[in-house]
């Protein structure tokens, strides 16, 4: 699904343009992925993990454009690529079209400002227009900021995984299981790809 832009102010009063990446914006957007993967042990990857080319990452943009089901939302400021976040299905199974799977990251630069709840917003907005009436994600336990930001989004707490995360240093990270309901009658309210935010 291709989101239409709309610009948001943060915190400090910055303007930051909220759509989706283009085909355009592969280099930019792994480029960011292996600045952010490098910047805390809250992703699931290392940076050198990301190993796909360019080319590929424009198919991938592309796909996701493509698709009924899934949506990604960029932020950038001055052309920067600051965060991102992504809703895609938890399976295409009949049990399991009404389940959804988040991501979102943000640069370290700019925490504190209010983008990871901007995105949020946009993305849970997005939702049940794609058919979704659950949202999950998960989150290391010991990530008390991204706790604290889901739980102010409506998310609950409903399990936690120990040690899920195995880092390099020898120690592990629990992660914790969040779950957000879609309000029932908000799916008639949802913007459509082609109307804005």
């Amino acid at each position: 699904m291709i989101v239409a832009q709309r610009r948001v102010l943060l915190k400090d009063g910055t303007a930051c343009l909220l759509r989706s990446p283009g085909p355009e914006d592969a280099g930019r957007l792994l480029q960011y992925l292996k600045q952010i993967c490098g910047e805390t042990d809250n992703l699931t990857r290392y940076p050198e993990e990301l190993t796909q080319t360019e080319e590929q990452e424009r198919r991938f943009i592309q796909t996701m454009a493509d698709s009924r089901r899934d949506a990604m939302i960029a932020a950038f400021i001055r052309g920067k690529l600051i965060g991102n976040i992504s809703v895609n299905p938890v399976g295409e199974a009949e049990k399991l079209r009404h389940r959804a799977a988040i991501g979102v990251g943000v640069l370290r630069e700019y925490w504190g400002l209010g983008l990871g709840g901007r995105l949020l917003e946009a993305a849970l907005a997005l939702a049940p227009g794609l058919g979704y009436e659950q949202i999950e994600l998960e989150v290391l336990s010991s990530n008390e900021r991204g706790l604290a930001l889901y739980r102010r989004a409506g998310f609950e707490e409903r399990g936690r995984l120990p040690r899920a995360f195995r880092l390099r240093d020898g120690g592990y990270e629990d992660e914790t299981l969040m779950v957000y309901r879609c309000p029932p009658s908000s799916h008639e309210e949802q913007p459509q790809a082609d109307q804005p935010l």
